[in-house]
């Protein structure tokens, strides 16, 4: 099912006993019995909730990806089947989908206990809401702090050169670990004050033998005569390394 961190799926416990709320009171206005009123069913369009909720129950199943738990899952029939899904590298990302249901789920529940409910009875519950929602998202939050300064010049001087491919060095790979998303997620933040194409990058996987290239890469440059020659032949127009810079 991939890694761990792609697959965690919490909304939090009072969306999920919202939307619960939520959803009883659409099967209720699609079984024809509106508990607040045509007014309020009319407003919220019941076919669209009902559409969207439905897509969100369809891309949560397909979130799970091809194996879930190890049994064969829907989406290997999309997959073979349905055209565009075959290119689908991360299925965990079809959640967003599922959010945007809860969050519509959400909404209606707390649309109807403001009709519902008697006014004193609802701006009550709706103090609940807001109180439990500051507690939910009050956790800690990871943050990785973005060096600047020097380290922009580089990058500002690139942005005054001609385009072209350019290379930072040493460059790092899936074979380097953690080092990998840690050192080229921050060049790829800073590469956005040139725009210029790179040979770096960091995402979920890498190309077929992207770590033997890179393992060239660094040896051509770092124990080779002339690394300019052996870049220039490959089309980039700079290389980026700690204190240095080479122009082809």
């Amino acid at each position: 099912m991939g890694r761990p961190g792609e697959h965690a799926y919490f909304p939090g416990l009072l969306a999920l006993v919202l939307g619960a709320l939520g959803l009883v009171v659409l099967l209720r206005w699609v079984r024809g019995g509106s508990p607040v009123g045509d007014g309020l069913r009319s407003t919220l369009r019941v076919d669209e909730l009902l559409a969207v909720v439905g897509a969100g129950a369809v891309a949560l199943i397909l979130a799970a990806g091809p194996s879930p738990n190890g049994w064969p899952g829907p989406f290997r029939f999309f997959h073979s089947f349905v055209p565009g899904f075959d290119g689908v590298r991360v299925t965990s990302r079809f959640a967003v989908v599922g959010f945007l249901a809860g969050a519509l789920l959400v909404a209606a529940a707390v649309a109807w206990i403001g009709t519902a409910l008697p006014v004193r009875a609802s701006r009550s519950a709706g103090l609940v809401v807001a109180v439990v929602t500051l507690i939910e998202v009050a956790g800690p939050m990871a943050r990785v702090e973005v060096p600047e300064g020097e380290r922009l010049a580089v990058y500002e001087a690139l942005d005054a050169r001609d385009g072209g491919p350019v290379l930072e060095l040493p460059i790092r790979s899936p074979a380097d670990g953690v080092e990998w998303p840690f050192v080229e997620a921050l060049r790829m933040y800073h590469a956005t004050v040139d725009f210029n194409p790179r040979v770096n990058g960091y995402s979920g996987g890498a190309p077929a033998g992207f770590d033997s290239l890179a393992i060239e890469q660094y040896l051509a440059t770092f124990r080779r005569v002339k690394p300019h020659h052996y870049f220039g032949q490959r089309g980039l127009t700079a290389t980026v390394a700690p204190h240095q810079k080479h122009h082809f």
